[in-house]
């Protein structure tokens, strides 16, 4: 049985919506710490308060929101316990990608992954730092797909969404000749 056309349109409508309010989160658009009021956001999204609270249950239990008795949904805390646990958890799942990718990895997509990082090595240091984080995040996001472990891959997009806000930062304080030193060196031991 196939679903309606109204059921399908709906449900693109509701990802659409939790696309644009996670990206809100992810931004700290929502104030480390403030409650995110419903009524207003559901005007400003120009959404019913039923979407978009089952979006805002889902953010809450992937991390970037709390939810609080008598408040409601808060936005989190740039919490630096929570922030070095991340990064830990990272680390730990990157080596893992990296084993199975130096595994699973083909000859010729080594070389593609080769070719891109030459290629970012040619953006400046000083663009956007939300440029600069799109090709680190997309390098690591592509040897997890080599990996042929999809669960990899869903696991580094959500830490790395929880921890870009912070990352982006990074990448404004200069960090980003340091990770191109280091993707190469990922290359070179993958070949």
């Amino acid at each position: 049985m196939t679903p309606s056309r109204p059921a399908a349109r709906t449900m693109a409508g509701q990802a659409e919506l939790y696309n644009a309010v996670k990206a809100m989160a992810v931004s700290f658009e929502f104030k480390p710490g403030e409650r995110i009021n419903e009524v207003e956001l559901a005007r400003r999204l120009n959404v019913s308060r039923t979407p978009l609270r089952e979006v805002l249950n889902q953010l809450m239990v992937e991390g970037f929101l709390t939810r609080s008795v008598n408040r409601g949904f808060i936005a989190r805390l740039l919490d630096a316990k929570q922030i070095h646990s991340l990064y830990e958890y990272r680390a730990v799942l990157e080596a893992g990608i990296v084993r199975a990718a130096c595994e699973r990895a083909t000859d010729e997509e080594l070389a593609a992954l080769r070719a891109f990082v030459e290629r970012s090595r040619d953006v400046p240091e000083d663009s956007d730092a939300t440029r600069l984080l799109e090709l680190d995040e997309a390098f690591h996001l592509t040897l997890a797909r080599y990996s042929r472990n999809e669960e990899f891959v869903r696991a580094l997009e959500s830490v790395n969404a929880r921890i870009h806000f912070v990352r982006w930062i990074d990448m404004q304080q200069g960090r980003r000749s340091h990770t191109q030193g280091e993707h190469m060196r990922i290359v070179q031991a993958l070949e």
